[in-house]
């Protein structure tokens, strides 16, 4: 295990956290109102305002990102195996698509849903990347010790496949409706406004994907 990567990952987990903080209580001072993750998304922090006006909640996140990109770097020092080549490129990638989902607003619709469906395809990619290379490891050694790399990334793939399979995510822009007094019908935002939900969902996960990487560099060539 490469301690300078271990190091990079508990920073970024400690600047996500820190991120979340600074910029829900920004958004509540600025706006008056509660920022919840279920039904709103990442962007909304930033919608319609400058990068000064969550400067200490973007800056957190762009140093998360920073600190996860120097994880993908560093975290096997040997570069030699091709699917680890393949997580460190794919990583830094997914990375980026979670920064630049903080900004992107829906209403560039193609640009959004171009990052979130990257964001998810990586994120299945990544560990599946893993699990194949156990496998083949574990083919020719017949060492018990890489069952578990074939097993924790294959979870995380199934749980991926769970979300994008979920028959709500085709109807993610569907509001509720509330019918009025005067007859008139509102639109309001659902409890769980399901692709804003996945894209936080996302983001912690990516944090799970980059722990089983660096686990997998105790046993994997």
């Amino acid at each position: 295990m490469n301690n300078f990567a271990l190091v990079f990952l508990v920073l970024e987990a400690f600047l996500i956290a820190g991120f979340i903080a600074f910029s829900f209580t920004n958004y509540k001072e600025r706006f008056h109102l509660p920022y919840d993750l279920r039904n709103h998304f990442p962007y909304e922090l930033n919608y319609e305002s400058k990068f000064k006006d969550n400067f200490l909640g973007n800056l957190l996140l762009a140093l998360a990102i920073g600190c996860g990109i120097a994880f993908y770097i560093t975290f096997d020092s040997a570069k030699q195996n091709g699917y680890f080549l393949f997580v460190m490129v794919g990583g830094i990638i997914h990375l980026l698509s979670i920064f630049f989902l903080a900004f992107v607003p829906l209403k560039l619709t193609k640009s959004h849903l171009a990052l979130v469906t990257l964001e998810i395809v990586l994120s299945f990619l990544i560990p599946f990347a893993i699990a194949i290379n156990a496998s083949l490891t574990y083919n020719t050694s017949k060492d018990n010790s890489y069952l578990t790399f074939i097993i924790l990334p294959t979870i995380l793939c199934i749980a991926i496949f769970i979300l994008i399979m979920n028959p709500k995510l085709t109807k993610w822009s569907k509001m509720d409706e509330k019918k009025n007094e005067d007859g008139t019908t509102t639109y309001l935002r659902p409890r769980y406004f399901i692709l804003a939900f996945y894209e936080w969902i996302l983001l912690f996960f990516s944090l799970i994907i980059q722990l089983v990487v660096i686990l997998s560099t105790l046993v994997l060539k």
